[in-house]
C-alpha cells in the first residue's frame, strides 16, 4: 500500500478486488487523515527495487472498510479491507491468500513474510520469520468472525472519501 511516494504497508489479497491490511495503515499515515483517492495498492510485486522481475499492477483504492465496534483505539479486530477500484486478473504472481477454515488443524509453527519498514526505509524483498502457534481458540474464532463480517461489509463503518473523526 503506498501513496505514490513510498511504500507504507503490506497487505494480503483476499479475492480479485479486496486487500486485507492493518487498520493503522488505513487510518493513520504519518498521523494524518488521508484521502482514499490518494492511495494505491501495488499487487504482485516481490522485489520493490526491480521493474522487470515480476509483472505487478498498481491499482487505486476506492473504499476502505474498518471494524470500529470497540472504538478506534481498540486493538481487537485491528484490520482494514481495501476495496480496489477494479477487479484484478489473477495470475501466477497475483492470487489471493488461502485462508483456513475453522476445522483445519496446524502444526506447532509456521512462516510469515512481509516487507520491513524501518528508519532505513523499506526492505527490497520480503523478510521471512518462523513463528510458533499459540492455542487460543476464542481469540482465533473472534478474529475469523470479525474478518468474515468485514469481508461481507456487514455492520461496519465504511469509508468512501476522507476519514473524519469527531
Amino acid at each position: 500500500i503506498y501513496d505514490m511516494k513510498f511504500e507504507m504497508c503490506n497487505g494480503l489479497l483476499l479475492d480479485n478486488s479486496k486487500v486485507l491490511t492493518s487498520r493503522g495503515c488505513a487510518i493513520f499515515v504519518n498521523q494524518q487523515v488521508f484521502a482514499v483517492e490518494d492511495f494505491y495498492a501495488k499487487i504482485g510485486d516481490h522485489d520493490l527495487t526491480s521493474t522487470t522481475e515480476t509483472k505487478s499492477k498498481t491499482v487505486a483504492i476506492s473504499k476502505i472498510t474498518v471494524p470500529l465496534q470497540n472504538g478506534i483505539y481498540d486493538t481487537k479486530d485491528a484490520f482494514a479491507i481495501l476495496h480496489l477500484s477494479e477487479e484484478l486478473e489473477l495470475s501466477e504472481n497475483i492470487r489471493p491468500i488461502c485462508l483456513p477454515v475453522s476445522h483445519n488443524e496446524f502444526d506447532d509453527g509456521g512462516v510469515v513474510t512481509g516487507w520491513e519498514f524501518s528508519i532505513f526505509g523499506p526492505s527490497d524483498t520480503p523478510n521471512e520469520a518462523n513463528v510458533v502457534l499459540v492455542d487460543d481458540t476464542e481469540f482465533c474464532n473472534a478474529t475469523l468472525h470479525a474478518l468474515h463480517e468485514a469481508y461481507n461489509s456487514e455492520g461496519l463503518y465504511e469509508m468512501n472519501l476522507d476519514i473524519d473523526y469527531v
